[in-house]
Order: structure tokens, then sequence, then C-alpha cells
């Protein structure tokens, strides 16, 4: 072995390894990221005939408008929203046509979703996800959060803590 080369190996491996920790931690976040694109992806195709909203996993919509307002006496956040789903994208579109002439799913086209920008610039449909964080005898927790959704990027952008809020019952 000859020492020069032990003594450069020695000198660089924790640069490397914090390097190599680097990638793994960003390969991480774009899986996360890629995931929870899928799950809104599958859900924006399949919530609209979910039976309890959100119970059992996460509720995605698409958003035709909203407001976020704070309670007068408790102080806490309140987001307003009108939901809605595409019928060309949805699982069993003639079922939810049936459901949606009926007037019990909301029914758009893209165009309705309210928009917001993109870090890459384009302008996205905002889409919602609301689900049960906390199931308790003392009361459940609830969170809704508002994203724009991105399939140029991809990505799944939430809109900040403004339209980020936690319900308990």
């Amino acid at each position: 072995m000859d020492t020069a080369l032990f003594m450069a190996a020695a000198e660089t491996a924790k640069q490397t390894i914090d390097r190599v920790e680097r990638e793994i931690h960003d390969k991480q976040q774009e899986l996360r990221l890629r995931k929870t694109v899928a799950s809104a992806l599958r859900g924006l195709r399949t919530c609209w005939s979910d039976g309890y909203a959100g119970k059992y996993g996460p509720h995605w919509f698409f958003v035709r408008d909203f407001s976020a307002t704070l309670h007068e006496k408790s102080g806490r956040k309140h987001i307003e929203y009108q939901k809605f789903w595409v019928a060309d994208i949805a699982n069993d579109p003639a079922k939810f046509r049936e459901l949606a002439a009926a007037g019990k799913v909301p029914s758009g086209s893209y165009a309705d979703a309210r928009t917001a920008p993109c870090a890459c610039g384009r302008h996205v449909p905002i889409i919602g996800r609301y689900e049960q964080t906390e199931d308790s005898t003392d009361g459940d927790t609830w969170e809704l959060e508002l994203y724009a959704l991105c399939l140029h990027c991809p990505s799944l952008s939430g809109l900040g803590n403004d339209f980020k809020a936690s319900y308990y019952y």
C-alpha cells in the first residue's frame, strides 16, 4: 500500500460520505414527493366515491374556490372551500356522471379549478387534502391542506400555513 494513496483516501473519506448522505437525503425527499403526487393523482380519480371522506386515508379533490378566516371566539383558522372532481379522470366515469347529474357529487372541469403559480412558472390547479390524523375516544383531529399540483415538474406545493388547518372534534 502506498502511503500517499492512503493519506489521500483518509482525507477525502469524510467528504465522500457527506456527499453520498446528501444524495441519499435528496433521493428520499424526491421519493416522498413522488409518492405524495401519486397518492393525489389516485385520489383525484377515486375520492369522489369515499363513504367517509378522510376517515381511512387522504381525501383528495379539486378546489373551485376557497377562503380562510379566523373564528371570532376561538381564534382558530377555518378554511371554506368548494370541492369537485373531473368526470373524465374518474375511475368509474359512468357512475360519476350519474351521481353528478343527481347532484350527489360536485363535478367540474380542469378550467373550473382555482390556480396558483408553481415554482416552474406555470399556473396550475389547486387541489385539497382532507384527512383524519388522530382517532381518539376524547375526540378526533382532522387536517385540511391546499396545494398547487403541477404535472410538468412534477410537484405538489403547499399553499402555506394560511391554507393549512387542523380541526378537533
